[in-house]
């Protein structure tokens, strides 16, 4: 069972949840969509997104996680923001949790886009340079196709 501002017991691994530095990571991929994943359908999944390790000399509150399903915004249930002291850096957490209780069937389309200021993508060398205003908003982007099926 899963309930708003609880996480369902199976988190959606296959497509979009690489835990790396920055999870935009995959953002430079725009345009080339991951390989389709098979899961069981019917059955309870969360999708956990967003940022980690984001830079503190940027403006924090402007990055952000969306996602769509099947082209539509979907509406997080519930967002994640933590801190990690154990690091040599202050590092930051960002993440937006979307549960999906009732799982799926068929064929569905994943987009997520990961959202920073220009000058953060500069920086990274995801975007060339130099941006016009270094704080507006500029979505990466990179979609997943999952196929729910019966076992």
């Amino acid at each position: 069972m899963c309930r708003r501002n609880h996480v369902c017991r199976r988190r959606l691994v296959q497509f979009l949840f690489l835990r790396v530095r920055h999870l935009a990571a995959l953002a430079p991929q725009q345009g080339r969509p991951l390989a389709a994943s098979r899961l069981p359908e019917g059955e309870p999944f969360y999708i956990q997104h967003g940022w980690i390790n984001a830079p503190v000399n940027y403006p924090v509150g402007l990055f952000r996680f969306e996602l769509e399903v099947d082209g539509q915004p979907v509406q997080e249930d519930f967002s994640v923001r933590s801190t990690d002291a154990e690091t040599a850096l202050p590092t930051l957490n960002w993440t937006w949790v979307f549960n999906f209780p009732e799982g799926m069937t068929g064929d569905h389309t994943f987009t997520g886009h990961w959202i920073a200021p220009c000058q953060y993508w500069v920086d990274q060398g995801m975007l060339s340079g130099p941006c016009n205003d270094p704080n507006e908003m500029i979505a990466r982007s990179n979609t997943a196709y999952v196929s729910f099926i019966s076992e």
